[in-house]
């Protein structure tokens, strides 16, 4: 059998010829398809994941950040609500100043105020109160547990020791405590003694003698 290729090839060519549109257009299909699907619709996927997640996380810091000056608002009313006078108490109750002339011009004036004589007045340096040390009910003496709060860093506590002279009876011991636990000031009384005999027999005056412990705030590191 024999072939005739160069008809062949003529009728090849004619059929290419007539319909050489339509093939172009089926090729430029084909390679559009294949570039979509594997180079374009991917990364237009990757782009709009990103686009979502940036999206939400931003929207979640805006409301974030909205809650947060909002409570801060709520506390700014809060503090430009506080009367003074409420705010100048607190001042006293606990003073951010650990001035040795303070403490003695008060005990002075106490001293006064009960009819007795400030003899003498010891105060020891403010030393923070989450240094110092107790022993609590069920512990042996030489156990120690450091009193360590976050409310407690910045308090600061001072020792007093004093020494009175002129009571002349109980009632002036009385009035002096209870002067002092009316004072605006924290102050705690952590030892007293006196002689008690004088008292009794109205002999003659007696000296009190007493150790107490004052606190104030202090903005330390």
């Amino acid at each position: 059998m024999t072939f005739n290729f160069s008809a062949i090839t003529s009728k090849l060519k004619n059929l290419v010829s007539k319909y050489f549109r339509f093939i172009l257009v089926i090729i430029i299909a084909i390679v559009l398809i294949i570039g979509y699907t594997s180079v374009i619709k991917p990364k237009w996927s990757e782009i709009q994941q990103a686009g979502i997640f940036d999206y939400n996380k931003e929207k979640k810091s805006l409301e974030e950040n909205n809650q947060y000056l909002d409570r801060l608002k709520a506390s700014l009313e809060k503090y430009n609500g506080i009367n003074k006078a409420e705010v100048d108490k607190i001042s006293r109750i606990i003073p951010s100043s650990d001035s040795v002339s303070d403490l003695f011009v008060l005990f002075e004036e106490l001293a006064k105020t009960s009819d007795l004589n400030l003899d003498s007045i010891n105060i020891s340096s403010a030393k923070s109160l989450t240094g110092e040390s107790s022993t609590p009910t069920g512990t042996s003496p030489t156990t120690e547990v450091k009193a360590v709060t976050p409310a407690s860093k910045n308090i600061y506590v001072q020792d007093i020791a004093l020494h009175l002279s002129g009571a002349k009876n109980y009632e002036n011991l009385k009035e002096f405590l209870e002067i002092l636990e009316k004072e605006m000031r924290l102050i705690d009384v952590t030892s007293l003694s006196f002689d008690s005999k004088n008292f009794e027999n109205n002999e003659s005056e007696s000296d009190i003698s007493l150790n107490l412990k004052t606190y104030n705030y202090q903005e330390k590191e």
